[in-house]
């Protein structure tokens, strides 16, 4: 298995697509990617340090599998849609 298998079709064709710039703009999609700050810079809340230290005991524990990225965006959608249906 190569690292290219885990990607989604989307993320592939993305990829496929980058290879086909010019350098130079290649460069110029790298220099935007790159964060302004250092991940240092922010100041992460006690509280989401420790939600993410139980998402990972219970991931360990196999109480929180993992589910596929379009899985978890298509859950997203639809919790937006009901809460702005509620409105």
């Amino acid at each position: 298995m190569n690292a290219a298998t885990s990607f989604s079709p989307t993320a592939l064709q993305i990829f496929e697509l980058f290879k086909t710039l010019p350098v130079d703009e290649q460069e110029s999609v790298f220099e935007n990617l790159r964060p302004a700050q250092s991940a240092d810079d922010f100041d992460v809340p006690d509280w989401h340090w420790d939600v993410l230290e139980e998402r990972e005991r219970l991931h360990q524990q196999g109480l929180d599998p993992a589910i596929p990225v379009e899985e978890a965006f298509q859950y997203i959608r639809e919790q937006l849609r009901a809460r702005r249906q509620a409105l």
